[in-house]
C-alpha cells in the first residue's frame, strides 16, 4: 500500500511543478503482456505496466522526472505482484546559471562513478560563464532489481568539470566517490576518476580522449580508456579505442558484466570507420580484439566484428546490422533488420527481425530469434502504438508478447 501511495504521489507531482511556468511535458504509458514457457516447461503469464512523466520548463530552470512500474504474473497461483518506483527526481536552478540543486531517486552517471541508482540530494555551482562546475552529492544506493530496492550502501561524492575558451576547447573532469556498505561485512570503498578530451586544429581534426578510474582503497586501477577520432572529411570518421578493465566481482554485491567472461583484467582494442555516403545513408564497420584471463595464469583471446547500414528515405527508416563474436567459449553469428514506414502522415508501421546462431562449449548449437511488429497512429499530441513480439532461445522455448503504448508530448501553458 505504501508503494502505491508513492506512485500516486509521483503521478501527481508533475502538475504541481507546472506552477513554476510554461514548459514541455511528456507522458508515456506502456502495457506489456507475455505468455511464455520457460526452461522447466512451466507456463508464465507476466503483465507489466510502466508509466513515465517528464516536465521541462521553457526557461530550462526546472526539470521533473518520474517513472514507476507494476508487475503481476497471471499464471502464478500465489498472486505475486510488485509495484516499484524507479525514478522520482527534480533539478532546479536556485540561482540562474549559478547554483543548481537536484534530488530524489535517480540514475546519474554524470555525478557518480559507474552506473547506480540513488536516493540522493546534490548541489552544483557554476563559475566562469559556466565553464567551471563544482558539485557534491550524498545518497543511498539501491539495487535495481525488480522488487528489490534495498539500501545497499550510503554514497557521498564530488565532481569538477572545466573547459577552456579556445575554439577547440579542452574538457577536463574529475570525480571522487566514497561508498559505505550497509549489507554484508564489506569495507568502505573510495574511487576516483579523471578524464580529458581535446580536439586539435590540424589535418583530419584529431580528437583525443582519455579517462581513468582508480580504486583508492585497494590501490588498483579499475579502468583506463584512451581514444583517437580522425575526420578526413565531414562525411568520414575513424575511431580508435584502447581499454583495460579490472573485472573482479565485488563479493557478489556488484558484479561487472565482464566478470562473466574474465577472472581478472580484460584488455580491448577497437577500431571503427563510419562513412556518410549521402545525408540519408550511413554505414560503419567495427572490429575489436580482447585479451582476458580465462583462469589462473591462463589467458585467452576474443574477437568481435560488426557491419551496419542505416538508410532514411523520405518516409522510411531502415537499420541493418550483422555481427560476429568468437572467443574460447565458442562463437556467435547473427544479424538484425528493422523498418519504420510512415503511412498517410499520421500512421506508421514498425517491423524488426533479429536472428542469432551460436555454438558454445557449454551447450548444443542453437538459434535464437526475435520478431517484432508494431502499428502506430498519431493524432494531435498523442501517439498510440499496438503490436506484438515473439522470442525463442535456450532459456525460453517460446515467449509471445503483446504491447500497447500511449505517449503524449505537449506544451503546458500557465493558467
Amino acid at each position: 500500500m505504501l508503494a502505491l501511495r508513492v506512485c500516486l504521489l509521483t503521478f501527481c507531482l508533475l502538475p504541481m511543478g507546472l506552477a513554476f511556468g510554461q514548459g514541455l511535458i511528456k507522458m508515456e504509458s506502456e502495457s506489456l503482456f507475455s505468455l511464455r514457457n520457460d526452461m522447466k516447461e512451466q507456463r508464465e503469464a507476466p503483465f507489466y505496466e510502466f508509466f513515465a512523466a517528464n516536465y521541462k520548463s521553457n526557461d530550462q530552470t526546472l526539470k521533473l522526472d518520474s517513472n514507476f512500474g507494476f508487475f503481476y504474473d497471471l499464471a502464478n497461483n500465489t498472486n505475486e505482484q510488485q509495484l516499484n518506483l524507479y525514478l522520482l527526481n527534480f533539478q532546479y536552478d536556485l540561482v540562474k546559471d549559478r547554483i543548481t540543486v537536484s534530488g530524489g531517486r535517480t540514475t546519474d552517471p554524470v555525478r557518480t562513478i559507474g552506473w547506480t541508482t540513488l536516493d540522493m540530494l546534490s548541489v552544483d555551482m557554476h563559475f566562469l560563464e559556466q565553464r567551471l562546475t563544482l558539485g557534491a552529492f550524498a545518497g543511498k544506493e539501491r539495487i535495481l532489481d525488480i522488487g528489490n530496492f534495498k539500501n545497499q550502501a550510503d554514497i557521498i561524492g564530488g565532481h569538477v568539470y572545466y573547459r577552456t575558451t579556445d575554439v577547440y576547447p579542452l574538457h577536463l573532469s574529475s570525480k571522487f566517490q566514497h561508498r559505505q556498505y550497509n549489507i554484508l561485512n564489506k569495507d568502505p570503498e573510495n574511487l576516483a576518476s579523471v578524464g580529458a578530451e581535446k580536439t586539435f586544429e590540424a589535418g583530419w581534426s584529431p580528437e583525443v580522449l582519455a579517462s581513468s578510474t582508480y580504486n583508492l582503497t585497494s590501490n588498483e586501477t579499475q579502468k583506463v580508456e584512451a581514444g583517437l577520432d580522425l575526420y578526413p572529411s565531414i562525411y568520414f570518421v575513424n575511431r580508435w579505442r584502447l581499454t583495460t578493465y579490472k573485472t573482479t566481482a565485488k563479493d557478489g554485491i556488484e558484479d561487472p558484466i565482464f566478470s562473466i567472461i574474465s577472472r581478472g583484467r580484460l584488455n580491448e582494442a577497437m577500431a571503427q570507420i563510419e562513412n556518410h555516403w549521402t545525408p540519408r545513408f550511413v554505414s560503419s564497420v567495427t572490429l575489436a580484439y580482447d585479451d582476458y584471463l580465462l583462469q589462473e595464469s591462463l589467458r585467452a583471446q576474443g574477437y568481435r566484428g560488426e557491419l551496419s547500414f542505416n538508410y532514411q528515405p523520405d518516409s522510411s527508416k531502415i537499420n541493418n546490422k550483422y555481427y560476429y563474436f568468437k572467443s574460447y567459449g565458442g562463437y556467435v553469428f547473427g544479424g538484425s533488420i528493422s523498418l519504420t514506414q510512415k503511412i498517410f502522415d499520421k500512421n506508421e508501421i514498425y517491423l524488426a527481425e533479429d536472428v542469432t546462431y551460436y555454438n558454445k562449449i557449454t551447450s548444443a548449437k542453437s538459434v535464437a530469434f526475435n520478431t517484432e511488429a508494431m502499428y502506430g497512429h498519431l493524432w494531435k499530441d498523442f501517439k498510440l502504438q499496438l503490436g506484438g513480439e515473439f522470442n525463442s532461445n535456450n532459456s525460453l522455448t517460446y515467449d509471445v508478447r503483446m504491447l500497447a503504448k500511449l505517449s503524449y508530448v505537449g506544451q503546458m501553458e500557465r493558467n
